[in-house]
């Protein structure tokens, strides 16, 4: 019966948002609630410029989190909800916030880079019952993996820290979800098949998703020219997802994504210009006539900013604003083509 009621609620919230899109009306609530917990990280990765930036001088305290969490039960129910960063882990206090979270019936991600992950700490990430934790892993050699993440040991690091949640899951007789991200580029192209053969060999998923424009940079639709990690092997590439495929007909629930996603990373590579928003977005549906995202995302930044798409400047501050109010009171940006494209 459960099951059958969380079919009906989902199938429920996406007509919902369907039907907004095509009145204009608002007549649903954020299906994607995203929390970016700190901005500070601890990698320095050569495909993501958060590590060089300046953010907020100020973030929400614990407490904020706290009462921003029940009014966001109190709003939407139960839901999922993803806590990020930055690197969320740095947050002495974050799993007091997911322990809190869970309490109050919210399904958690977890999305971490798995560096400071140390054997205590994945015990406690563990105790505090969230659904998911997903590490950023991008090879199976310390050469591949700590060349795209910037610094030597961060392999060891984080594969230590994978395999700490994977014991602590079977101790504690936790039903935790363990994901591997993967960013497939010229530099771990060789290893993609590997990742999802160790993976499955510790029980584990991995979901893999192409290379993108470094985070912070200004949005340029020729990045890809000057990058060097963006494949131009498309080839190669083909090899490398026809090998997935098979490992994924196989069974075993290994590989996350569809092969909807895979015949789209390949048409990303093949015609860039024409696929860039959607793989920016994380959705390969968004189209330039109109955009889910406005009916579906609601991701709150550290000083507690609301933004609807990373390129959209805030549409409030939940340590000022409840969050429902928020989500009413939002520009109805959803209804004609995309300013920001």
């Amino acid at each position: 019966m459960t099951k059958t009621l969380t079919i009906l609620k989902r199938l429920y919230a996406k007509s919902a948002s369907q039907l907004s899109m095509r009145t204009g009306l608002s007549l649903n609530k954020p299906a994607y609630i995203c929390a970016k917990m700190t901005m500070r990280c601890n990698s320095r990765c050569a495909h993501c410029n958060i590590w060089k930036m300046d953010f907020y001088p100020t973030e929400l305290s614990t407490d904020d989190w706290f009462r921003i969490l029940r009014e966001l039960r109190s709003w939407l129910g139960r839901f999922r909800m993803v806590f990020t960063g930055g690197e969320a882990l740095l947050r002495n206090e974050m799993c007091d916030i997911l322990a809190h979270a869970v309490r109050l019936g919210i399904r958690v991600e977890l999305l971490s880079n798995g560096i400071m992950l140390d054997a205590a700490l994945a015990a406690r990430v563990v105790a505090t019952g969230i659904d998911q934790v997903t590490i950023s892993f991008d090879g199976v050699t310390p050469e591949v993996h700590d060349r795209f993440r910037g610094k030597t040991g961060f392999h060891a690091a984080t594969k230590a820290a994978i395999l700490s949640l994977a014991e602590e899951r079977r101790k504690q007789g936790r039903l935790l979800r363990i994901l591997l991200k993967t960013v497939i580029s010229t530099n771990n192209l060789h290893e993609i098949t590997a990742v999802a053969l160790w993976a499955k060999e510790q029980k584990l998923e991995v979901q893999y998703q192409p290379i993108e424009q470094n985070y912070g940079e200004e949005p340029s639709p020729d990045w890809y020219r000057h990058s060097p990690f963006w494949i131009t092997d498309v080839a190669s590439l083909r090899k490398e997802i026809s090998a997935l495929t098979q490992i994924k007909e196989r069974g075993g629930g290994v590989i996350a994504n569809t092969a909807g996603d895979f015949d789209f990373f390949l048409s990303y590579f093949e015609k860039p210009e024409t696929m860039m928003s959607a793989i920016q977005s994380h959705d390969n549906k968004v189209r330039k006539t109109s955009c889910p995202h406005a009916v579906g995302n609601f991701v709150m930044e550290s000083n507690g900013d609301v933004r609807m798409c990373f390129r959209m400047e805030p549409i409030g501050n939940v340590s000022r604003t409840s969050p429902v109010t928020i989500w009413r009171e939002r520009p109805r940006c959803w209804a004609g083509p995309c300013d920001y494209r």
